[in-house]
């Protein structure tokens, strides 16, 4: 079986305002305790793609800019190996590991703070999946049939993380 999945990576990285604060008296206290998060209007940013099977991840696909994704072109780009349509899969990121835990594990270890250009970010991404372990994937992947199983018993609704 494989997972295939794509994210947008932004020279602003993932930021949450409600839960990455910084506690400080006053301004210059906050800036001496952490780094300050500016965000750029119109980031650099890269669309990739992967695949995540009991093997590892697949090596990564970079979009080009302005390349849209329909289902020819992910099945055409992809996925050239894949001629079944019929038993293409539904849309389920409560089912998907690169959607529940592997895109996050490669953004954490994306340096953005060094990104300047398209090619910067593609580095550091590239980089960061690197950094993925082969026994994180197994972790993740063995923990799907478990994630099916509560999809159905909460009726599709949205789950709560951690269920590994």
């Amino acid at each position: 079986m494989m997972f295939t999945d794509e994210k947008l990576f932004t020279k602003n990285g993932y930021f949450n305002p409600k839960n990455d604060v910084i506690w400080a008296d006053d301004r210059s206290d906050a800036n001496k305790r952490g780094e300050l998060h500016s965000m750029q209007q119109y980031p650099v940013s890269v669309m990739v793609a992967v695949g995540a099977t009991w093997y590892g991840l697949t090596r990564l696909y970079f979009f080009l800019k302005g390349e849209h994704l329909t289902d020819q072109s992910y099945q055409d780009k992809l996925l050239p190996f894949y001629k079944e349509e019929e038993k293409w899969p539904p849309n389920s990121p409560e089912l998907n590991p690169l959607d529940y835990f592997i895109w996050d594990n490669i953004s954490n270890h994306v340096k953005y703070h060094k990104v300047k250009t398209i090619n910067d970010l593609r580095q550091e991404v590239e980089k960061a999946m690197k950094k993925v372990d082969i026994n994180y994937v197994w972790e993740v992947i063995g923990a799907f049939l478990r994630r099916v199983y509560s999809v159905e018993k909460h009726c599709g609704e949205l789950m709560i993380r951690g269920l590994v």
